[in-house]
């Protein structure tokens, strides 16, 4: 399945592989830093967001992320709203 010239399975293997990188960082912060390490997470259910946020700058880092979250949500909606016209517009000139 390709999707604007990207093959599904290379952007899925991507990121997995910044999940693996990210847990490493963390990891590698944790030796560096003494113990003391900040995260912040998103996980959304459907249209439920489950918001995390742990360590000294959690609730920082959590709502940097909701922000991120927000972004990205707008950037697909508007992707697909303008690909959704392009198609019509298409449509409608054949």
């Amino acid at each position: 399945m390709k999707y604007d010239g990207l093959l599904l399975g290379h952007l899925i293997a991507f990121a997995l592989v910044l999940m693996v990188a990210g847990a490493f960082l963390i990891v590698a912060g944790l030796f560096l830093s003494g113990g003391e390490v900040s995260g912040g997470a998103v996980i959304f259910i459907g249209p439920i967001p489950i918001v995390l946020g742990g360590g000294p700058l959690g609730e920082v880092l959590a709502l940097a992320v909701v922000v991120m979250a927000i972004m990205s949500l707008a950037l697909a909606f508007i992707l697909t709203r303008r690909r959704t016209n392009q198609r019509s517009n298409e449509e409608s000139v054949s």
